[in-house]
């Protein structure tokens, strides 16, 4: 980005940095040009990811409201290593947005451990035939074909077990029986275990 005003590291405390940029990361997204100087964009993504992980974390694996996160999830933030960080990025499958739709920053663990470690959170399109457990979240859920899937059912919560992936994507809900392409499948990410 050759527009836009240049943003320097805060030489205040570590904890007032990263809001700082976590702040300027989030208007960044939301479309003001902003430039970052060296290695700064970096360390915002990392704060940016860390924010996000421990978003999804609070959502997905503990159930809580999505409106009752943010405070918690921003203190998380701040004592989350980048170790566990990846820890929480494996064991949600890898996720690419947060509960509110934002992008996730990829991670080392994204590339090099996804399909080495089982995840508590995997897209439906990597499930075996069999697997059964709950929608934990659409990754698009504005989208045409997630309004479809959630008009039949599969709403965060819903119990699923997948039947077969080929030809199509075979999935039964309650007392309904969905077919759907790939494509709309790696869109359906699913808490593992349990019944239908």
């Amino acid at each position: 980005m050759s527009e836009g005003k240049r943003f320097r590291l805060p030489s205040a405390e570590r904890e007032e940095a990263e809001e700082g940029l976590a702040e300027r990361w989030s208007r960044r997204e939301g479309g003001e040009p902003v430039v970052f100087a060296a290695g700064e964009e970096a360390l915002a993504a990392d704060v940016v990811r860390r924010l996000r992980l421990a978003e999804r974390l609070m959502t997905d694996v503990l159930g809580i409201a999505e409106a009752k996160i943010e405070e918690d999830a921003c203190r998380m933030e701040h004592v989350l290593s980048a170790g566990t960080a990846e820890a929480i990025c494996t064991l949600l499958g890898h996720p690419r947005f947060c509960p509110h739709g934002s992008a996730i920053p990829r991670g080392a663990c994204c590339a090099a451990s996804r399909d080495k470690a089982e995840a508590l959170l995997k897209p439906l399109d990597r499930l075996s035939e069999g697997d059964s457990g709950r929608v934990a979240y659409l990754v698009s859920p504005d989208s045409p074909d997630a309004q479809r899937l959630l008009s039949m059912g599969l709403v965060p919560g819903a119990r699923l077990s997948l039947q077969q992936k080929r030809p199509a994507f075979v999935v039964t809900a309650g007392e309904s029986t969905v077919a759907m392409e790939p494509a709309v499948a790696e869109g359906i990410i699913v808490r593992l275990g349990g019944k239908p």
